[in-house]
């Protein structure tokens, strides 16, 4: 639900006396024209209420907050958003003294609207922070200060020198507040931690160690890794079925059976990139692999070392900004696996396996925020 924190720039003067401030809230009406800070300067033709109370000119800015979605590349940010603009329904100007000194000085306290509005976005992004709604005031709160400081610098506009000097000034803060930039920030990737589960096709060719064909398995490979940094942590699993093409006299395993595969084991390895685009990372690991006769459940198994590279492509992300230093991340990834296999079956002789996998998963983490 859009969310308003309004505040008032109130400015009231009359002829001999100058200008004074009050700064306040008032209720939003049921149609509120708005001129956002992006739109442009201000212009007299924006102070569209009548004047409705003695002075010379009345300013009406508002902070609009709310959650918003942006997409850059495969990144989704669902973040808060800030936006300064000006109530052209609630402000006014006597039309006795639309001076352009006097509109200087509204525009002066318009674009220091926007230098908080800035402000207050960079540290709804970055910042670490309970509610959002205390960061958004507090800016508030500074732009009114700010108001009322350069209200008497100028004497009320009448000072052209002082107006032209904070004009400068505020503009120069402009250009050194930049709002951020949704294309940089969708490639946060310094992650922090994350936890994927994926499952798909994988295929498993065994050999005899003379380098003959035995059996190629064809099955599913289900599993899940942890990411800290670079450093990635995979627990696999593997259940599949072939027919031996060879007799194998040291398994009693005779051309033709019909066979069933199974391992599980455990992997680690550095990852090489950590674009958010995919990863690559070569791995080593430890398990253990079993073969079995179907027709008469006879089974050998031992222990396996396995190495190879794991690819990791990601066609959708998901990052979501609530506060605090790190983002919360979720991806969708198509996993691509190449790897050797050792098995040192029990009474049996040795076998290598080369074997290919394809998965789909899902993840979930965090990354450190970070200004691009």
């Amino acid at each position: 639900m859009k969310k308003l924190f309004l505040f008032v720039l109130a400015i009231a003067a009359c002829e001999f006396c100058g200008y004074a401030s009050t700064v306040g809230s008032r209720p939003d009406s049921l149609k509120i024209s708005r001129k956002y800070w992006f739109e442009g300067p201000l212009e007299y033709g924006d102070f569209t209420q009548k004047k409705s109370a003695d002075g010379t000119m009345d300013l009406v800015c508002s902070f609009d907050y709310e959650r918003r979605v942006g997409k850059a590349d495969n990144t989704n940010l669902d973040m808060p958003f800030v936006s300064a603009y000006m109530k052209r329904d609630d402000s006014w100007f006597d039309p006795d003294y639309m001076t352009k000194e006097r509109l200087a000085l509204a525009q002066i306290v318009f674009d220091y609207a926007e230098v908080c509005n800035r402000r207050a976005q960079d540290e709804l992004l970055y910042g670490d922070y309970e509610y959002a709604e205390d960061v958004v005031d507090d800016y508030l709160s500074k732009a009114s200060d700010f108001y009322d400081k350069i209200d008497r610098a100028t004497d009320g506009a009448r000072d052209t020198l002082a107006l032209r000097f904070y004009a400068d000034s505020v503009r120069n803060l402009l250009d050194n507040t930049k709002l951020p930039d949704l294309y940089k920030m969708s490639k946060v990737s310094g992650r922090s931690s994350s936890f994927c589960g994926y499952a798909g096709y994988q295929y498993e060719g065994y050999q005899d160690y003379l380098g003959r064909s035995l059996s190629g398995f064809n099955g599913v490979g289900f599993g899940a890794y942890f990411e800290s940094g670079r450093f990635v942590l995979f627990g696999d699993c593997f259940i599949g079925a072939g027919k031996a093409v060879e007799q194998i006299p040291s398994f009693d395993i005779y051309k033709n059976d019909k066979l069933e595969a199974m391992s599980f084991s455990v992997s680690a390895g550095l990852s090489l990139g950590k674009g958010t685009g995919g990863r690559f990372t070569p791995f080593f690991g430890l398990g253990r692999g079993v073969l079995a006769i179907k027709e008469t459940e006879d089974q050998v198994g031992g222990f396996r070392t396995q190495w190879g590279v794991n690819v990791i492509l990601v066609p959708s992300r998901n990052v979501y900004i609530s506060g605090g230093s790190y983002w919360g991340i979720t991806e969708t990834i198509i996993q691509a696996r190449v790897f050797v296999a050792r098995t040192s079956f029990e009474n049996a002789d040795p076998c290598t396996s080369i074997n290919f996998s394809l998965c789909i998963g899902y993840g979930m983490g965090s990354a450190k925020a970070r200004r691009k």
